[in-house]
């Protein structure tokens, strides 16, 4: 995120996706596939979670919901040129999952 620059990165492939959806589905898969990486670090991180007893519930419904609240959090940070709203969803997903004292770094791209 550069701030400076007025760049939010971090989810280009969600902005690709909604625009070129329907014209090229080979993106969509693409899509799909970068969705189930992140799916799987948020699942090592939920299951891990709920094994100390940070939070309680099923791990694939944390999974959605964080990333439901993540992808929103990048559409409304890029409508708004504002980079801290997708950390602050980053602080809030963690919190949410019982470690509020964990930070997430913004990473400087140039």
């Amino acid at each position: 995120m550069n701030k400076a620059k007025d760049d939010v990165l971090g989810y280009p492939i969600i902005g690709l996706v909604l625009e070129l959806n329907f014209e090229m589905p080979q993106i969509r898969d693409e899509a799909a596939s970068i969705f189930l990486q992140i799916e799987g670090y948020i699942e090592e991180i939920a299951r891990d979670a709920i094994t100390a007893g940070r939070v309680i519930g099923s791990a694939k419904v944390i999974i959605r919901s964080l990333m439901q609240l993540l992808q929103g959090a990048f559409s409304s940070s890029r409508i708004a040129s504002e980079p801290e709203q997708i950390l602050d969803a980053g602080h809030t997903s963690l919190a949410i999952i019982g470690y509020p004292e964990t930070r997430v770094q913004a990473l400087d791209y140039g």
